[in-house]
C-alpha cells in the first residue's frame, strides 16, 4: 500500500523515517544494493512470472505504437526481467530510477520517459504531446504522476483494489 510507486531510495527513507530512525545516505545505498542483488537472484531463478496477458499484450502494442517505460525500479532490474520475458527490444525508451530524483507521485519520471520517447523516428516530423499517450499504472500515486505529467492514465488492479485507483481515466 504505502511502497507502490516510490523508488527504492524512497521505500528505504519512509521505512526508517515511519520508525522514527535516522537514516544517511551510505545506509541508505547499501540497502538499496542489497535489495538490487536479492531482486536480480529473484529475477534470474526464474522468479516475477508476467501477469497474465501482459506478454500478449506488450507485444501487440508495440506493432502499433512506440512503447516507453516510466518505473521507479532500477535499470538493471528492468532490462533483466524484459530480457527474461522476451521483450527488451519493445521498448523504445526508459526511464527508470537511475534517471530522476523525485519519485512518483512527482511527474518527473514520466516527462523522461516522454523526452526520450519523442526522439523515436516516429515522432520526428511532429514531436510528441503527453495528451497523445495513455500509461498504464498499478499504483494510486502512479496514477496521479502520469496525470500530472499530462497523460491519459488506465489503472490495473492486480496490486491495489479499484477503491483506490477511481481518480484513474
Amino acid at each position: 500500500r504505502y511502497f507502490l510507486a516510490l523508488d527504492d531510495r524512497g521505500v528505504f527513507e519512509f521505512l526508517y523515517a515511519k520508525h522514527g530512525l535516522p537514516l544517511d545516505t551510505a545506509r541508505r545505498d547499501e540497502l538499496i544494493a542489497w535489495k538490487a542483488a536479492r531482486y536480480e537472484e529473484i529475477i534470474r531463478n526464474g522468479g516475477l512470472a508476467p501477469m497474465p496477458g501482459a506478454v500478449e499484450f506488450v507485444n501487440e502494442m508495440a506493432e502499433h505504437y512506440p512503447l516507453a517505460i516510466a518505473s521507479g525500479s532500477l535499470r538493471p532490474e528492468i532490462e533483466l526481467l524484459l530480457v527474461n520475458l522476451g521483450l527488451r527490444e519493445k521498448f523504445a525508451a526508459l526511464a527508470t530510477a537511475n534517471d530522476f530524483q523525485r519519485s512518483k507521485p512527482d511527474p518527473e519520471v514520466y516527462h523522461i520517459a516522454l523526452a526520450r520517447l519523442s526522439a523515436h523516428p516516429t515522432f520526428c516530423d511532429h514531436g510528441l504531446e503527453p495528451s497523445e499517450c495513455v500509461a498504464i499504472e498499478d499504483a494510486p500515486l502512479g496514477v496521479v504522476a502520469a496525470q500530472a505529467a499530462g497523460l491519459k492514465c488506465l489503472a490495473l488492479t492486480h496490486s491495489r483494489p479499484a477503491s483506490e485507483l477511481q481518480h484513474a481515466d
